[in-house]
C-alpha cells in the first residue's frame, strides 16, 4: 500500500502526514508513505517530528501493541514492542521534492498553498503519473472541489478533507463532497477520518465552507466595528478594544484580530477573495494591539474548559456582562447576535446542513464554549421577568 502527502513540511501538512502514518502503522499489511514538499531543508525536522509522536503514540497504546505483535516471539518487553512500532514507522518514510514520486499511489493527501490555480496544475501532473483509481483528499478550507476537479480532469475522485490546525490534535475534519463525487472516494474519507478519530460535519460545496464561512463573515464585521468605533478613540484604542472584547466577554480563546493573525492575515485575504468578500485590513494590521482596560469578567475561557459546573458559570458570566450596561457589553450582545444570524444565513445559503453544524464546527474548530443562541434565549426569558 502506497499513500503519499504533498505540502508535508508546511503546519497543515505536518499532521496529516503524522495521522496517515499512524493509520498505516497500525495496519497489519506493509506500506510506503511518500512525503513531499519543495522545502527539502524541512525534511529532516519533519522526521524529528514524525519519530517523537509516533514514540509517544506507541506509549499509550501498549496494549494495541502486544495484540499487534502477539505472533512475534522476539518482541517480549514493552520497549521492544515500542521501539519495533516506531522502527517499521519510519523505515516505511520516504521523503522527495519530486512530484513523481507519488506515481502508483492509491491515496494522495494534498496540503499546499491555498491557490486555485496551484492546485489544479499539481491535482493535472498527478493525474497523468498515476492511475485512474487513485483518490485524492485536499485539505483546502475554502476552494470549491467541484472546480478542481473539474479543472483537473479527476472525474469525482477530488474530496475535500478539511483539517483544523493543528490536524493531530484538532477533532474536527469537515468533509466536502462535490457534485457527481467518486461514491468510494466518500466511503474512504468517511473511514480514513474514523479511523484517525475525527469527528465529521459535512460542508456543502460552496466557497469558504462551514469554518471560514463563518470566520471570514465575522472579520468583515469586526472591521466594520473598528471604523465605527474609530470616530471616537483611535484606531490602535478601537482595534484593541474589538479584540478583548471578543476575548475576554465572549469567553474564546483568543480576540477576533489575535485569531486572524494566528491563521496568517495573508491567508485571511486569500480566502476571502475566494468567498467574494472583501476585508479591508491595510490600516488595522499595521496597528500595535494591546490588552485594553476592561472590567474584569467573573471567568475566564481557559478555566471553564475542563470546570463541570461550565454552562452554569456561561449563563452567569453573560448575566454580569448584560448588567454592566456599557459600550463593551453592548458590543458582546451585537456580536452574539451576529453569530446567530451567520448560523441561520450558512444554513440558508447552503453552505451548512443545519444550525446545529454550524455550532459543532464552532465548538471544535473555534473552541467555542457555548451557542450564541442559548445566550440569547437565557437574555430573553431573563428580561421578561
Amino acid at each position: 500500500m502506497k499513500w503519499a502527502v504533498i505540502g508535508a513540511c508546511g503546519k497543515m501538512g505536518k499532521g496529516i502526514a503524522l495521522l496517515a502514518l499512524q493509520v498505516l502503522n497500525d495496519q497489519k499489511e506493509g506500506f510506503s508513505l511518500v512525503l513531499v514538499d519543495q522545502n527539502e531543508e524541512g525534511f529532516p525536522s519533519l522526521r524529528r517530528y514524525l519519530k517523537t509522536e509516533i514514540e509517544r503514540l506507541g506509549e499509550k497504546k501498549i496494549n494495541f501493541l502486544r495484540e499487534k505483535y502477539a505472533s512475534n516471539a522476539a518482541l517480549i518487553s514493552n520497549k521492544e514492542m515500542i521501539e519495533e512500532y516506531v522502527s517499521s514507522a519510519m523505515n516505511s518514510l520516504y521523503f522527495s521534492t519530486c512530484v513523481p514520486s507519488c506515481a502508483r499511489s492509491q491515496i494522495i493527501f494534498e496540503a499546499i498553498v491555498e491557490d486555485f490555480e496551484a492546485k489544479v496544475s499539481l491535482f493535472q501532473e498527478l493525474d497523468s503519473i498515476c492511475t485512474k483509481e487513485t483518490l485524492y483528499f485536499s485539505n483546502t478550507s475554502s476552494i470549491p472541489l467541484g472546480k478542481m476537479n473539474e479543472q483537473s480532469g479527476l472525474k469525482g475522485r477530488l474530496i475535500g478533507l478539511h483539517f483544523y490546525n493543528p490536524p493531530p490534535v484538532q477533532k474536527l475534519v469537515e468533509i466536502i463532497l462535490p457534485q457527481g463525487a467518486d461514491k468510494q472516494a466518500a466511503s474512504i474519507a468517511k473511514e480514513l477520518c474514523q479511523k484517525m478519530k475525527k469527528e465529521i460535519i459535512y460542508s456543502n460545496d460552496v466557497p469558504g465552507f462551514i469554518g471560514n464561512g463563518y470566520f471570514i463573515d465575522e472579520i468583515v464585521f469586526s472591521c466594520e466595528k473598528v471604523e465605527q468605533l474609530s470616530k471616537k478613540m483611535s484606531l490602535e484604542e478601537a482595534v484593541s478594544f474589538v479584540d478583548s472584547v471578543t476575548r475576554d466577554y465572549l469567553l474564546r480563546p483568543m480576540g477576533i484580530f489575535q485569531l486572524m493573525e494566528y491563521v496568517g492575515i495573508d491567508v485571511c485575504k486569500r480566502i476571502a477573495h475566494l468567498m467574494g468578500q472583501k476585508i479591508f485590513l491595510e490600516k488595522i494590521e499595521k496597528v500595535q494591539r494591546r490588552d485594553f482596560s476592561l472590567k474584569k469578567a467573573p471567568y475566564h475561557w481557559k478555566e471553564l474548559l475542563a470546570d463541570p459546573q461550565c454552562q452554569e458559570k456561561i449563563a452567569a458570566h453573560f448575566k454580569w456582562v448584560q448588567n454592566l450596561e456599557n459600550e463593551a457589553a453592548l458590543l458582546t450582545w451585537e456580536y452574539l447576535e451576529h453569530l446567530q444570524k451567520t448560523a441561520e444565513k450558512l444554513c440558508e445559503n447552503k453552505v451548512a446542513h443545519s444550525v446545529e453544524d454550524v455550532y459543532r464546527v464552532l465548538e471544535l474548530g473555534f473552541h467555542h464554549l457555548y451557542k450564541a443562541s442559548d445566550i440569547l434565549l437565557y437574555n430573553a426569558v431573563e428580561t421578561k421577568k
